[in-house]
């Protein structure tokens, strides 16, 4: 059997370090700094997100329902713990960790039978995850990766 049949292959390792090495980029996400300010707001107040905007001046004490509060409170924590450089490699993480979960479902899903169970049946392969076939997988997953790169920024969307 080759490495991609194994379970925990070769192919599968490099394309995951692969992803790792190349998603080690430079943060230019703007809503960064709001999001480690807020997450500095929530974590001196206790870990009590605020029920007011207080980053508004146009209108006092608007209501504020901070969705990414959790993203905010570990983005901060990890910048006051390895600075910027943590959050890099947090970004480099969560984008591998995000291939490694999609790779895993489609790597293992069977192809759907469109016969019934019993006598006669049989099983379909997958053009693309059938016997012999996770090259394609691999190679289909890094026209994704740089086809979507920009999108990779550390964001609340990516955890």
């Amino acid at each position: 059997m080759g490495p991609i049949k194994r379970k925990g292959g070769l192919y599968p390792a490099l394309f995951l370090f692969s992803v790792f090495i190349l998603s080690i980029f430079q943060i230019k996400s703007y809503d960064l700094w709001w999001h480690l300010k807020a997450g500095e707001l929530i974590v001196g107040a206790g870990f009590k997100p605020s029920p007011t905007n207080t980053f508004s001046w146009t209108e006092p004490d608007p209501l504020w329902i901070n969705s990414s509060w959790l993203f905010d409170v570990i983005v901060y924590l990890i910048h006051m713990a390895a600075g910027f450089n943590g959050l890099i490699v947090f970004q480099a993480v969560l984008v591998t960790a995000v291939f490694f979960f999609v790779y895993k479902t489609v790597s293992v899903s069977p192809h759907p039978n469109p016969l019934p169970e019993g006598e006669g049946a049989r099983k379909v392969p997958s053009p693309l995850w059938g016997e012999g076939k996770g090259e394609g997988i691999l190679i289909l997953f890094f026209i994704a990766y740089f086809a979507a790169r920009f999108r990779f920024s550390l964001r609340p969307h990516l955890l």
